[in-house]
């Protein structure tokens, strides 16, 4: 999952957030963000059974 900062020329900054290798397709991820922008709420089977995560954006997006 990758997360895609607004340019300041031309081309999109895109920084990796999280590895999605694991994850079974089977279930979408269903991101959403957090209402104060600071994080990505998702949910992946990485270990075998339906769970939420969540990632930190905030430095990443400052």
């Amino acid at each position: 999952m990758d997360l895609f900062v607004p340019p300041e020329g031309d081309k999109f900054k895109s920084e990796r957030l999280v590895n999605m290798k694991h994850h079974g397709y089977k279930l979408e991820p269903n991101v959403h963000f957090s209402p104060d922008g600071k994080w990505i709420i998702f949910r992946a089977n990485f270990e075998g059974q339906e769970q939420v995560y969540a990632v930190e954006i905030a430095k990443a997006a400052s």
